[in-house]
């Protein structure tokens, strides 16, 4: 997968692989491997988060800045609660605290 044709085939077969390098992109070649919209592309570069490039009268993207978009949009595992959550040690009951009872 060394040419510029073979990955922009990639690219328009819309494998989800990262054949992105330092080539130059349309919006439309874009949108096809994100799965979306030219509108779609055009809402994260006015957002700031896609980087693009006036060449003249047509807007080019850079395949780096679209791997860098890919990797920032990647979903961070939760963290997993403790599996035994520590117990207080001290519990006091309502009624103890309504009628000023000291537990201890």
């Amino acid at each position: 997968m060394n040419s510029r044709a073979e990955k922009l085939r990639c690219l328009c077969m819309s494998e989800r692989v990262s054949v992105l390098s330092g080539d130059w992109f349309s919006a439309a070649q874009v949108a096809n491997f994100l799965g979306g919209t030219c509108q779609t592309v055009l809402v994260f570069v006015d957002s700031g988060q896609l980087a693009a490039f006036r060449m003249g009268q047509v807007i080019r993207y850079r395949g780096v800045d679209v791997d860098l978009f890919v990797e920032s949009c990647r979903i961070k595992p939760r963290a997993q609660p403790p599996a035994n959550p520590p117990r207080q040690s001290e519990t006091v009951s309502i009624s103890a605290y309504w009628w000023g009872v000291n537990p201890i």
